[in-house]
């Protein structure tokens, strides 16, 4: 979705201008905290998704050779 045609009649000044609200400094803090919590969180996951992954590779091959030379 291209959002250039909605910016068109904007020049610098007037961008210049423009106030944005930002939360208090404290809440922008609590913001931060949790986004590097979560990222933290992700890190985590994506590792513990990449050992369940090897694992299950190994227990893949191991179940194959078993089942090709009749151990099952």
């Amino acid at each position: 979705m291209d959002l250039t045609p909605l910016f068109t009649n904007f020049n610098k000044d007037q961008l210049s201008a423009l106030t944005i609200p930002l939360p208090p400094m404290k809440e922008q803090k609590k913001i931060v905290e949790e986004l590097v919590s979560l990222k933290k969180k992700s890190y985590e996951m994506e590792t513990l998704q990449k050992s369940v992954i090897k694992d299950f590779e190994s227990f893949q091959s191991a179940l194959f050779s078993k089942a090709f030379r009749g151990e099952l």
